[in-house]
């Protein structure tokens, strides 16, 4: 039993029986209520609970619009220049767009191609088919990522120069993150 007798646990409807001004804090500002008797707060509390039920319902189906329009970023456009060494198996360095310089250490098995894009704030994984050695020429897709790219999703084309165990290679395409 609470201090008064009451059953009842919720805060709102147990507050509302001890003072007769309840405020009320909506979008910050304040309003006043005075409740007059035991009935009226009950109500009161009736209307409220629905507003915010109501309230809760809406935000469950905006969020359900909204959340993935947030997590699943919109698409940016790639164009970014790796230039390689060491074929077969490469290193070297990566610049452009979205994500800026990084490191890359990669792959080559023709007609395949894979690689790993190190960036401060991760990687992305990528793998690729060669469809023309002469010029280079080829599409990729991600496989998957870490740290701020672990969610990553995209695919492109690429196309460069090889020249005895290096190569340049422009790749194009949409990602998100």
């Amino acid at each position: 039993m609470g201090e008064h007798g009451a059953t009842d646990h919720t805060p709102a409807l147990g507050r509302m029986r001890r003072f007769a001004f309840v405020t009320i804090r909506h979008s910050g500002a304040s309003q006043g209520v005075t409740v007059r008797s035991q009935q009226e707060g009950e109500l009161m509390v009736q209307r409220v609970r629905a507003r915010w039920a109501a309230g809760l319902a809406v935000a469950a189906v905006t969020g359900a619009v909204v959340v993935p329009t947030v997590d699943g970023a919109s698409s940016k456009t790639v164009d970014s220049t790796a230039k390689v060494k060491g074929l077969p198996s490469f290193s070297g360095t990566v610049s452009g767009k979205p994500y800026g310089s990084g490191k890359v250490r990669g792959r080559i098995d023709l007609p395949n191609l894979s690689a790993t894009l190190t960036y401060s704030g991760g990687t992305v994984r990528i793998r690729g088919t060669v469809s023309d050695a002469s010029p280079v020429k080829g599409t990729w897709r991600t496989t998957g990522g870490t740290g701020r790219y672990r969610n990553v999703k995209g695919s492109g084309s690429f196309s460069g120069s090889l020249s005895g165990t290096s190569a340049t290679l422009r790749f194009r395409g949409r990602i998100k993150p």
